[in-house]
């Protein structure tokens, strides 16, 4: 015999209301991890960028031990593809030579924003960020 058996409606699945139910717990669930890695995936491409930069900085510096002057610009640098050309937020870098300047050349990141001289920019001779956002 192959009938259902039992009286009434049998529960063969979930109903509407609770698989409403799930998908809202798991928004909520989703919205607040968003919310608690949020800041820290900032602080880790901040992190990215300064390491990036520092690497930037010694292949200059050694380029004008070989060479008595800067590259004009960061492709002139011979290089492998081990040495990243882009910040974290995969921008290049704003690099320029100033031999008559304070330091002996410029090379920073425009941050998470993309614009330059805002207040999230990282310089690499200061390697500060003013904003945490």
């Amino acid at each position: 015999m192959t009938g259902r058996t039992g009286t009434g409606r049998g529960s063969a699945g979930f109903s509407l209301i609770e698989l409403t139910a799930v998908v809202l717990i798991m928004g909520i669930l989703g919205g607040v991890v968003v919310i608690a890695i949020g800041p820290k995936l900032f602080k880790a491409r901040v992190t990215a960028t300064k390491s990036s930069m520092k690497t930037l900085k010694n292949e200059l510096q050694a380029y004008y031990h070989e060479h008595t002057s800067y590259p004009a610009t960061l492709s002139e640098l011979d290089v492998d593809e081990s040495v990243p050309i882009l910040d974290a937020w995969d921008r290049e870098f704003y690099y320029k030579a100033t031999p008559e300047g304070e330091r002996p050349f410029l090379l920073i990141s425009n941050g998470k924003d993309g614009k330059p001289n805002t207040a999230d920019d990282i310089d690499v001779w200061t390697m500060n960020v003013k904003t945490q956002n």
